[in-house]
């Protein structure tokens, strides 16, 4: 994949013993260089609306930015059947249809199933949403304490490019 892509990966988090869900996700250029992180305290909602709130803010995130050419990264592989499904752009889930509209304001977007290990630095990022806010963090630099994963998770990555 040649050009400049973008690579949204995204997660969401439900934790049980707390009673909440956060979404969370990171967005790279194929060097493996940080372009920006964000997460989300959700409240009460199912894991696959928190997988879908993610790639909703991490797609609204890499657009505001002016990036017209995104690769979707998630381990969530009914989430990748339904946002490809084109079928489902008139579903009832409203949160899907935002996705769509907010998909067709991108030139150019595939959206990929990976493993959990590949998606270790979104998943860190939602499990950081612990505030009970409903404004979105975002990280303009990558955590401290992620550094490490996100470089294990480049290298993991850089065979998906």
């Amino acid at each position: 994949m040649t050009g400049n892509w973008i690579h949204l990966f995204t997660d969401g988090a439900v934790m049980l013993d707390a009673c909440f869900a956060a979404s969370g996700g990171m967005a790279c250029k194929q060097e493996e260089e940080w372009i920006v992180g964000f997460n989300c305290y959700l409240g009460l909602c199912t894991v696959f609306d928190a997988e879908l709130w993610g790639v909703l803010d991490g797609i609204t995130l890499v657009h505001e930015r002016g990036y017209q050419k995104v690769v979707i990264h998630t381990k969530n592989l009914e989430v990748v059947k339904v946002i490809q499904d084109a079928n489902l752009t008139d579903s009832c889930l409203a949160l899907l249809r935002r996705i769509h509209v907010s998909l067709q304001a991108i030139q150019h977007w595939k959206i990929k199933h990976v493993q959990r290990e590949s998606n270790q630095v979104a998943g860190r990022l939602a499990k950081l949403a612990t505030i009970r806010s409903t404004n979105m963090k975002i990280f303009e630099y990558i955590p401290e304490e992620l550094v490490p994963v996100f470089e294990i998770d480049g290298i993991e990555n850089s065979r998906l490019c």
